[in-house]
């Protein structure tokens, strides 16, 4: 019989990082299947050819329930500018071949944009609930993995070959 005994870092959600830096998941309620149109959509706002162009931007909004045909001038214009404030935040890493985790301007921006969607009225209406679950799941996947990353004080290199394989 072995004993496995994990470093104690207390890190958000349902995961332990052992002594040997390795990413252990506690609770696969942490685990999702994403249906492809829904990735294809989510991941496609990472690319230049679809984040700059904004007909493409739009159709992936619409197809990610963030904007609505029924929205109203000011109601389109507030989501619209939030959502691209949104994935100009949490697309950085994705943007990057390295991302240094630690940059406290980016965790900070971060933390300071979810603190003025909460603090805005307008996002507590009943027509601002839009989104799928597979979007805040995400949302909270990714806030989550780039909390841990930053208390890690990482500097991550990452595989961008999935965004050739997206597309809208």
């Amino acid at each position: 019989m072995s004993i496995i005994v994990f470093m104690q870092i207390r890190i958000p959600g349902n995961f332990l990082v052992t002594d040997d830096t390795k990413l252990v998941v506690l609770d696969f309620g942490c685990v999702k299947t994403i249906p492809q149109d829904f990735y294809n959509y989510y991941f496609s706002l990472v690319r230049d050819d679809v984040f700059n162009d904004e007909q493409k931007l739009r159709k992936c909004l619409v197809g990610l329930d963030m904007l609505r045909e029924s929205d109203s001038k000011e109601t389109e214009s507030l989501f619209f500018d939030t959502a691209v404030r949104a994935i100009q935040n949490m697309s950085k890493p994705m943007r990057s071949e390295i991302f240094y985790f630690g940059d406290k301007t980016f965790y900070d921006e971060l933390q300071s944009h979810g603190e003025e969607i909460m603090a805005n009225k307008e996002f507590r209406k009943p027509s601002a609930m839009r989104g799928s679950r597979h979007a805040i799941y995400l949302h909270r996947a990714f806030f989550g993995l780039y909390s841990i990353l930053y208390k890690l004080n990482a500097t991550v290199n990452i595989d961008r070959r999935f965004i050739d394989k997206v597309g809208v």
